[in-house]
């Protein structure tokens, strides 16, 4: 069987970006209300540079290729990471209060995305 979904893509968003906050939408897992959390991220756009969406176990590096979208029915995403300008560390951090996460920290700066970037590691357990 064959199914088609439309993604809308906002202007401010690529069209990988659009998918995650696709994905981002369509999960529920845990105290992760991901259409609430999408809401506020694209509240908050200027905030942030860039996300990524999925399951912690699937993260290998940020910015990795888009996985595969055959996802199971019920695919429990569970870790968002954002990478966000220095400048924009307080703001984001602002942005977490209606998240409801489990644990939020900064990852450290080997992550190769230049200077002034830093990525924030939001997890629902």
């Amino acid at each position: 069987m064959n199914k088609s979904i439309y993604i809308e893509v906002p202007e401010s968003l690529s069209k990988r970006q659009s998918v995650y906050l696709w994905l981002l939408r369509n999960v529920t897992h845990n105290h992760l209300n991901g259409n609430r959390v999408a809401d506020i991220l694209m509240e908050n756009r200027a905030v942030w540079h860039s996300f990524w969406f999925g399951c912690e176990t699937q993260y290998n590096a940020f910015g990795a290729l888009l996985r595969d979208l055959d996802f199971p029915e019920g695919y429990a995403g569970d870790c968002l990471m954002i990478a966000v300008k220095s400048s924009n560390m307080q703001l984001a951090e602002d942005m977490l209060s209606g998240f409801r996460a489990t644990e939020i920290d900064w990852e450290d700066e080997r992550h190769g995305l230049g200077d002034g970037m830093r990525i924030l590691r939001v997890f629902w357990g």
